[in-house]
This record gives C-alpha cells, structure tokens and sequence, in this order.
C-alpha cells in the first residue's frame, strides 16, 4: 500500500533522513531505488534553507506500507502491554519470585525493583500459608476447569488468582502444585476429581 506524504514536516524528515544515510556512507539502498549518484551529491551539498523550500514542494513522496507487517506489529505490541500489565498484577498480588523468574523471564534485580515500585515494604515474604482443605479442593477444581482454556500459564493464573482473590497468587501456586510430586509435575491432584 502506498500513501502520498503531502505534509512538509514529514518531507522535510525524509528529505533529512536520506541526507543522514549520504553523509553515513549508506548509498547503495538510494542507488539500488534509482536515485542518481549526481542527485545525491546534489541533495547532501544543499544548504538546509534549501532543504526547507525542497520539502514545501510537490515531490511525489509516498509512504510505502505493508499492512500485514502494520498488523503484526501492533499485535506485538499488545503482547508486551499485557505481558506488562499481568507483570505487575502478579507482583501486587504476590507471586513469588521463582514464579516470575519462570513465567516472565525477569530478573531478580528487574523484581526486587518492581516491588519496590508497586508495593513499597508491604511486600509478602517467605513461604505462604496453606488454606484450609476445603479451599485447596475448590483451588484445585478451578485449576482443573481452567488448565484447558489457555496455552499460556500467565493467563490461567491469572484467571485462577480472579476466581480466588483473597489468596496471593503464591498461594494458589502453592496448592496447585502440592502434590506435582505424585502426578509428574502437572500440579493437579486427586481431590478435584
């Protein structure tokens, strides 16, 4: 898809952008688009005043986009926000850090000052506290419901921590896992059935 450029700013941008590329010795692409040897010459000897008048002209510049790389690049995007947003959901809502280094791939140093910035002191520290039977088995049966409904972990934590708010999401890992031992690190147990 190509989009005509009428706007003399942006000219003006490209115009400075192609004088960077002469002055950085890159010619080749510009050779390679048709862009005569002379006409660089030319256009890199400019003074900018003249550079300015150039780019309130009609140039025939089009902006070439590809809609499909357009799309996958906001997609992209949209993975890092929410990659982000669920970062930070987990650490205001205790996961512990084994958990963020596995699911999120951050470091120690990344977490101790996201902490920081989300939680202050009041973070929670050391092994959390088991509930109490009936709530592991109502853990455990939502944990069964929902280990289907996603490919991603982040996203079923997540769910789980929504199903169950009133425990910290170290907590939930916690029960999930309790008895990964006896069914080969899958983190559910007999209880749900």
């Amino acid at each position: 898809m190509s989009i005509p450029v009428d706007d003399d700013g942006l000219k003006r941008a490209l115009l400075d952008y192609l004088i960077r590329m002469i002055a950085d010795g890159h010619i080749d692409p510009l050779l390679e688009a048709g862009l005569s040897p002379e006409l660089l010459d030319d256009l890199r000897n400019r003074p900018v005043r003249d550079i300015q008048k150039v780019a309130q002209m009609s140039l025939g510049v089009m902006l070439k986009l590809e809609p499909t790389s357009l799309s996958t690049a906001l997609m992209r995007l949209d993975a890092m926000t929410r990659n982000q947003v669920l970062l930070e959901y987990y650490i205001k809502n205790g996961a512990a850090p084994d958990l963020l280094t596995r699911l999120f791939k951050v470091s120690d140093a990344d977490q101790r000052a996201l902490r920081e910035m989300l939680c202050g002191d009041s973070g929670r520290r050391g092994r959390p506290a088991m509930p109490e039977p009936s709530e592991r088995e109502a853990i455990h049966a939502t944990w069964s419901r929902l280990e289907g409904t996603s490919e991603d972990a982040r996203e079923q934590y997540f769910l789980l921590h929504q199903a169950h708010p009133d425990h910290s999401i170290a907590t939930l890992w916690a029960v999930v896992h309790e008895f990964a031992d006896e069914q080969s690190g899958r983190g559910t147990h007999a209880l749900a059935k």
